[in-house]
């Protein structure tokens, strides 16, 4: 497919793809998997893979392709895909979570733990990190990518996360509010949400619901989250704090 279309999945199955006014349309008949449509990706060779409910396809020319570590549907039940800087194709699906090397045909299984509602990010450093509704929030890689089964983790049930520019982790929760891990690449082991390395803002700071969604990050660098009661924004104060001696505190008055 040319560059520059937007790609739509549905709910209720099937695929489109929308450019200069002109829709193509992916159905079964086209070898598309049935079910609601996760998420989609694009890998080095500029294939567009898809995460349906009843598997994970690639396209190749007009026609979809299932791909899949025990073959074809509906075993699989992707229900994200992601590809990362070095080509690695990973997805998460009912046999575990699965990664496909830049330049590989089989799919292998890296984690056998079913995952649910799973995000993926890369950060700067290479670390791809994955959150899940029914785990935690850990690193999968090492930074040259390599496969790493006990990376640096938050132990909070997520499905969302979100890499800022500036490399700050910020982790939406399941009823524990919105976190953010300003230096991620200095994890190690295993962190609670109260741990000092984790930032944490709830409803008592002003959030508008302890449960969130997963963040995005706008031009000016400011994070906005959307949460079951609204939408949050979070920006960098152009006011630095400054600490004056308790005898010489200027009295205000109005």
């Amino acid at each position: 497919m040319p560059e520059g279309g937007l790609w739509i999945g549905y709910q209720a199955g099937g695929v489109s793809f929308l450019q200069n006014g002109r829709i193509t349309n992916f159905t079964q008949a086209e070898g598309l998997p049935a079910g609601s449509v996760g998420q989609f990706a694009k890998d080095m060779q500029g294939r567009v893979w898809v995460a349906t409910l009843y598997g994970l396809a690639r396209l190749e020319g007009s026609n979809w392709h299932i791909v899949g570590p025990h073959g074809r549907y509906p075993e699989e039940h992707p229900d994200s895909v992601f590809v990362d800087s070095r080509g690695t194709v990973w997805a998460n699906t009912r046999v575990g979570l699965t990664f496909l090397p830049k330049g590989q045909e089989k799919l292998q299984v890296a984690d056998p733990f079913v995952f649910e509602n799973v995000d993926i990010e890369e950060a700067p450093n290479g670390t791809v990190w994955i959150a899940a509704s029914n785990g935690s929030v850990r690193a999968i890689t090492t930074r040259d990518g390599k496969y790493k089964a006990n990376g640096a983790s938050i132990d909070v049930n997520s499905d969302g996360i979100y890499v800022a520019k500036d490399g700050a982790l910020w982790i939406s929760t399941i009823g524990k509010g919105l976190l953010r891990v300003p230096y991620p690449d200095s994890l190690v082991g295993h962190h609670s949400p109260s741990d000092p390395a984790v930032q944490s803002f709830s409803e008592r700071d002003g959030l508008t619901s302890n449960f969130s969604f997963k963040a995005i990050e706008d031009r000016e660098g400011s994070i906005w989250i959307a949460t079951t009661r609204g939408i949050d924004q979070f920006r960098k104060s152009v006011l630095t704090p400054v600490n004056l001696p308790r005898e010489r505190q200027p009295i205000l008055r109005w």
